[in-house]
């Protein structure tokens, strides 16, 4: 029986096809990519804390910020509940039930990988002590803001991020059963951070995916990424304020700029930038 090459299509242009060396080839290549971003990554986990506390010890004379940033805090809490009674309405009613019930769906899946981070976090602090918490920010933060990229990417608009916010702290609320000032105050700046530092960098306000054709506009990526990071990190930074003036726990200086740094601008600029290519696929075949 007489074959005809154009049956076998590996004949027809052979030089294309890779053989197992190449293959193999860049398998290996992948594999040592991997290891040297997961090497690179420990390394920088270890090296910001010294950083930070080489950062705080040269610092130590310039005086304690604290109360400052609380009456900073609470001027934004102020600010954000007027700016609510407000605008929050016509928010509201801009967005529509299909909108209200995305915000609500993405914001359930948030509260319920915060809660189980915090879970494994409780569990982990036995062994690490206050070194729990880069354990923890990589499901309470990553994954956290990777719903909050995914939903600002659905729904590009003002007043999103905060009803996700409220949904979420709502939650926590009712599975806690307990609300406070720090609390409170803390929601607020974290809402006004977020709204601000993504309005700054173009995220919720234009059409900018709109008019970006079938390809992700990789600056939207990234100033999604910086300003849920940059908004987390600030939060994290006041939260600690908060702590220290109203409640009297305090923490050097070093372990804060740590916290804030490691788990809030990286994990969580990472996690939204990752949540933005999942966000994009989904309003891709979206109806």
């Amino acid at each position: 029986m007489r074959v005809n090459s154009s049956d076998n299509p590996t004949r027809l242009c052979p030089s294309t096809m890779p053989g197992p060396t190449a293959v193999q080839h860049l398998q290996s290549v992948s594999h040592r990519l991997i290891a040297a971003l997961g090497w690179t990554f420990l390394a920088l986990l270890f090296a910001v804390p010294v950083v930070c506390e080489s950062l705080a010890a040269e610092t130590a004379g310039a005086g304690d910020r604290s109360p400052l940033l609380v009456i900073l805090a609470l001027a934004v809490a102020a600010g954000g509940a007027l700016t609510a009674i407000l605008c929050g309405p016509r928010t509201v009613r801009s967005l529509g039930n299909e909108g209200l019930v995305t915000i609500a769906s993405i914001a359930s899946l948030q509260f319920l990988v915060s809660y189980a981070a915090r879970l494994v976090g409780a569990l982990v602090a036995a062994a690490l002590g206050p070194m729990y918490v880069f354990v923890d920010g990589l499901g309470s933060k990553g994954l956290s803001c990777l719903f909050l990229g995914v939903l600002v990417t659905l729904l590009p608009r003002p007043g999103v991020l905060s009803l996700a916010l409220l949904t979420l702290f709502a939650l926590n609320v009712v599975t806690s059963g307990q609300v406070g000032l720090t609390a409170l105050v803390f929601v607020a700046v974290s809402i006004a951070l977020h709204e601000v530092l993504a309005a700054a960098c173009g995220v919720t306000r234009g059409a900018a995916l709109d008019k970006a054709g079938p390809k992700l506009p990789w600056r939207f990526v990234l100033g999604t990424g910086l300003a849920v990071g940059a908004a987390n990190a600030g939060a994290l930074y006041v939260q600690y304020a908060l702590y220290e003036v109203l409640l009297r726990l305090y923490f050097d200086t070093w372990y804060k700029l740590s916290v804030a740094l490691v788990t809030g601008l990286v994990f969580g600029g990472v996690g939204a930038a990752c949540g933005v290519v999942l966000g994009w696929r989904l309003r891709r075949i979206a109806p």
